[in-house]
């Protein structure tokens, strides 16, 4: 690993972490999101889609588009496009 990468979760931690925080916001248990289900169908709205790329890109320490939540609309999703990013170098 070179000093400019970052350490990367497992997909699995990834995939808990943004369970926790689509439930935090649709105001559901974390055991009731189905990982498969569209966040729409939850009522994700845009203010907490854009909340949730903004903790996605402070928690993970990458850069994603504002979009990133309507793209990829579900836990499952989400999470391996977030797996997928490159981490930011720290400074």
């Amino acid at each position: 690993m070179t000093t400019a990468q970052q350490p990367r979760e497992d997909a699995e931690t990834i995939h808990a972490w943004v369970t926790r925080q689509v439930a935090h916001y649709v105001k559901v248990s974390p055991e009731n999101i189905d990982p498969d289900e569209s966040f729409t169908a939850y009522g994700l709205d845009s203010l907490y889609a854009v909340a949730l790329c903004g903790d996605i890109e402070d928690h993970f320490n990458v850069s994603v588009p504002a979009t990133l939540v309507w793209d990829h609309d579900t836990v499952t999703r989400l999470a391996d496009a977030v797996a997928a990013f490159p981490r930011k170098a720290q400074t």
